[in-house]
């Protein structure tokens, strides 16, 4: 649209585009002023602009909103040159008016992707931590809580599995629909990603807020949602953190939010779950260990310690089973108990006993070469890796250092062989033909039948040291330990008492004919260079002189 006005900003002169967006004529036009079409809001901007005409003689730039003939608002783009006469006299504008209504919708829409989910038509996780910034601000001038509360649907992945992608997708649509529903007040609800979907709850001088928040979001799913035409009833697990008890800025509360939905999720789902800083100091220095757990093994932090195996009546060294020991370089020498549960949680027991293998192996050449007559190492291996496809991996790590045969034992828990019994033979006569010795660890605490036992092939029983432990007072623990031990004699078998650490114990296992025992008494976990010494004294062990 082409335009003119003269020094009182009246219309002298429009085009027919201009006739055609106002609907009126252009005597109807001609010496009326602008103010008429233009929004309210917009007036005072554009007089604005108008007026710099007069002082500085600068051009006309604005983008405001015109009344067309159907009452609808057009953002307009305008662009004006003011006109004066030879002697500087202020005689008007002409200009051009452009409507960027489309253009406007765009950018408001591209603008409105970038900080809104596509799924759910939620703010995104951009916004939110914004929308936290601002709730902050707020409560820390009036002195207030903000709880801030993450939201996941228990189970969703099997959603996702057995129902398809698409259906996660609507779930995840009418989620946020109902969110948006079932928001009170200046509560704000935001869509993270996944099946994470974040609320701020109204700010307040205590955590009632944040409780009422937390039973409206669980009674959410308790209405059935729709998939694929067939109801199903879910459940969610929501976390609750609260500034500024558990953080200063909107990240540390988004972090603590997600680890109380994590303790919300072990509570079996259908929870919610405040921040506690103590479980947060568990979790994260778990975090923290297996982090460094996953560069000990290439670091070359782990290490292995050799715990004597005595026979009886003689005490001589009759075998080791190897330690390892994590020589974390902040937290000092670190025992298995601290690290091999994790190795197995965080899909690192795999690297770990390999490397445990290969380590034995290297020792044992070591000793070898060094002109000592090793004695047989047992290692232990985890269910997992007992009955998994890396078994054969570990064992060529081994192998590679050409040793004499039964050299190495394997223990394993009795209760890898309820897991598939057929399979755990298989492995263990495998085991056995190469040369390979095969001991049941933990004896007498598993679920193990004496049929099965009669038909697995393998060469020791260890008496689990909670039967050893009591063996000197206890009835019912000797009356254990005793069938034990003649079983292991009828089949053939050696038997091992662990766990043993005092006179008494050793006195009462050497009376029911316990052919080897291993403990503290008899000897501690050593490192290589001790075990070598005890190597070149086999008998009697110099741990357990006094005990003759």
């Amino acid at each position: 649209m082409v335009w003119m006005t003269d020094a009182d900003k009246s219309c002298i002169y429009v085009n027919q585009a201009t006739l055609a967006f106002t609907g009126t004529t252009l005597p109807q036009m001609l010496g009326h002023g602008w103010r008429d079409t233009v929004h309210p809001d917009d007036l005072v901007p554009l007089e604005v602009n108008f007026e710099h005409q007069h002082d500085d003689r600068s051009s006309l730039r604005a983008e405001v909103r015109n009344r067309r003939h159907d009452g609808e608002y057009r953002w307009m783009q305008v662009r004006g040159q003011p006109l004066f006469d030879p002697d500087g006299t202020f005689r008007g504008t002409i200009g051009l008016s452009l409507d960027i209504t489309e253009a406007k919708r765009h950018e408001s829409e591209l603008a409105r992707m970038v900080t809104h989910d596509n799924l759910t038509g939620l703010p995104n996780r951009a916004l939110l931590e914004s929308l936290i910034e601002a709730a902050i601000e707020n409560a820390r001038d009036e002195g207030r809580k903000v709880p801030v509360l993450t939201f996941g649907v228990d189970r969703f992945q099997t959603i996702n599995e057995t129902q398809g992608h698409g259906a996660g997708d609507a779930l995840l649509g009418e989620i946020g629909r109902r969110i948006s529903l079932i928001r009170h007040g200046h509560e704000i609800a935001g869509h993270l990603s996944g099946n994470r979907f974040v609320m701020i709850g109204e700010a307040g001088a205590s955590t009632e807020n944040a409780y009422r928040a937390a039973a409206r979001l669980l009674d959410l799913c308790r209405t059935p949602f729709r998939l694929n035409d067939v109801p199903h009833e879910l459940s969610a697990s929501i976390g609750i953190s609260i500034y500024p008890d558990d953080g200063a800025d909107p990240g540390e509360l988004m972090r603590a939010a997600e680890a109380a939905l994590q303790t919300a999720k072990q509570l079996g789902g259908n929870h919610f779950a405040f921040f506690d800083r103590d479980l947060h100091g568990h979790a994260k220095n778990r975090f923290d260990l297996e982090t460094d757990l996953r560069r000990a093994i290439p670091a070359g932090e782990l290490l292995l310690h050799f715990q004597p195996k005595v026979s009886l009546p003689d005490y001589r060294l009759v075998g080791f089973e190897a330690l390892v020991r994590w020589h974390h370089p902040e937290r000092g020498m670190l025992p298995p108990v601290t690290f091999i549960n994790l190795a197995e949680e965080c899909g690192l027991i795999g690297p770990l006993t390999r490397w445990v293998f290969e380590a034995v192996g290297r020792q044992q050449r070591d000793w070898i070469d060094a002109g000592l007559s090793p004695v047989p190492i047992a290692v232990n291996v985890s269910p997992r890796e007992f009955l998994g496809d890396l078994l054969q991996d570990h064992l060529a790590a081994y192998q590679q250092f050409e040793l004499p045969e039964r050299l190495m034992e394997i223990e394993i828990t009795e209760s890898t062989m309820i897991t598939d019994f057929d399979r755990v033979c298989r492995i263990v006569q495998g085991l056995t033909d190469t040369g390979i010795k095969v001991a049941m660890d933990d004896f007498g605490t598993g679920y193990s039948s004496l049929a099965s036992l009669n038909r697995l092939p393998i060469s020791t029983l260890k008496i689990d040291r909670a039967f050893t432990k009591d063996v000197d007072w206890d009835r019912a623990s000797r009356a254990v330990a005793s069938a034990i031990i003649s079983l292991a004699a009828e089949l053939g078998l050696d038997v091992v008492a662990e766990g043993v650490e005092t006179r008494e114990q050793l006195n009462v296992l050497r009376t029911l004919k316990c052919t080897v025992v291993q403990g503290f008494l008899t000897g501690r976990p050593v490192p290589a260079d001790e075990a070598a010494e005890l190597l070149r004294h086999p008998a009697p062990v110099p741990t357990a002189r006094g005990l003759i």
